[in-house]
């Protein structure tokens, strides 16, 4: 008689009376294969494991691929994830480091910036100050080569009606006129002159001046603008 194993439906498979070696194949109605059909081996009684066919992993893989994916993801790619996390973790830091720099950086440009606007104002300022020194300076030797400094001559005038006035040869500003006449007097009479004195009088249109011996006179004479000039060491 040929060699046979145990075959029949799927409820009908007794795994506790298989023998060690023996296959067995439920034909139908087994609820883990699509068309009901699969093919069981025995280790031990009661230690049976199904065996899969080429068709079966088709089915299984095609039922169970997301959880495939998701053991692939969650579970083969654990250390990808790690170093994924690692990788982002540094770029982060990185970035966070970038950002800082790029803070300071402006931070410093705006520094600079104030800087030099200051620095440009103080040159700006400068440049005033020398241009109003040289311009000083300028006038000054300009003053100089003029003779501004040398000194000015005042000369006096006596109008006829008494009013003292002055003129200068600088253009400066003169004192004020003043009245140099005072209230109309006695005439006057001379009764004596000490030594080194002396007086002028006008007689009969005529001026006339009156010394004890022994005084020295200045020079007088009256010239052509009218006034009367004393002669004091030379002319």
């Amino acid at each position: 008689m040929a060699l046979q194993h145990r075959r029949g439906g799927y409820n009908d498979l007794n795994p506790s009376r298989l023998l060690p070696g023996e296959p067995a194949a439920a034909l139908y109605d087994d609820p883990f294969s699509s068309d009901g059909r699969a093919l069981y081996y025995c280790f031990a009684p009661g230690a049976v494991k199904r065996v899969t066919m080429y068709e079966d992993f088709l089915d299984y893989f095609g039922e169970s691929k997301h959880e495939i994916v998701q053991w692939i993801t969650d579970t083969a790619n654990a250390d990808f994830k790690d170093e994924y996390a690692s990788i982002r973790d540094s770029a982060k830091e990185a970035e966070d480091a970038r950002v800082s720099a790029e803070n300071a950086r402006a931070s410093a440009e705006t520094a600079r910036a104030s800087a030099e606007s200051a620095r440009s104002s103080a040159e700006t300022e400068r440049a005033a100050a020398e241009a109003e020194r040289e311009a000083v300076i300028g006038e000054f030797e300009s003053k100089v080569e003029d003779g501004f400094f040398d000194g000015a001559t005042f000369t006096p005038s006596v109008s006829e009606s008494g009013l003292l006035s002055w003129t200068n040869d600088k253009g400066l500003t003169n004192p004020e006129t003043v009245s140099i006449r005072g209230p109309k007097g006695n005439d006057g009479a001379v009764t004596s002159l000490g030594t080194g004195q002396y007086a002028l009088m006008i007689v009969d249109g005529h001026l006339r001046i009156y010394y004890d011996e022994g005084t020295d006179v200045p020079d007088m004479e009256i010239r052509a603008d009218g006034h009367l000039w004393a002669l004091v060491g030379g002319e």
